[in-house]
């Protein structure tokens, strides 16, 4: 009879801990008939239907690298040379600027093609490093679509922003 108890009780804990790591969410119609998604209880009643999500258990993050100290050779060949402002390449970006176009990208600029067909010709392209905060907002303006050239700007897919990669962020 004992066990009995002790196996009830060890099933009804483990139920807890199987409803604390669940969410309820429901799907409900829009004011302009899109779909919303609430967890709230205000929406159930016109929930098109009700999903039950498990929570994903947190990992702890993955212990960094351990860094050997440099060497001699590596320590002088990371100090800056002279005349260098000392950035890093990583924030910086290029201004392209071919003819009367102007466009911004987050890697050295390729030369730039002109016209359409067979009168497709490549032109000359001028580059110049910017901060990469300069390029960044001068892609995102709404004016940059009144610049010429800024079909060429180096802007970052719906798969980059979701994974991380977007250079701006």
């Amino acid at each position: 009879m004992r066990g009995l108890w002790i196996c009830g009780w060890w099933l009804l804990s483990g139920a807890s801990l199987v409803s604390a790591a669940t969410v309820t969410v429901h799907e409900c119609p829009g004011q302009d008939g899109e779909r919303v998604f609430s967890d709230r209880p205000s929406c159930a009643a016109d929930a098109l239907r009700t999903l039950v999500l498990a929570v994903p258990i947190a990992q702890p993050p993955p212990p960094e690298p351990a860094q050997s100290a440099p060497t001699a050779r590596s320590r002088s060949s990371a100090t800056p040379r002279s005349g260098s402002t000392g950035t890093t390449a990583a924030a910086q970006s290029y201004l392209c600027e071919s003819g009367d176009q102007r466009w911004y990208q987050h890697h050295p600029c390729s030369a730039a093609v002109a016209g359409t067909g067979k009168s497709r010709t490549k032109q000359r392209v001028q580059q110049s490093r910017v901060p990469r905060a300069q390029a960044c907002r001068e892609i995102s303006r709404p004016a940059a679509l009144l610049r010429r050239g800024s079909e060429h700007d180096e802007r970052a897919g719906p798969y980059a922003r979701a994974t991380g990669r977007d250079p701006c962020r």
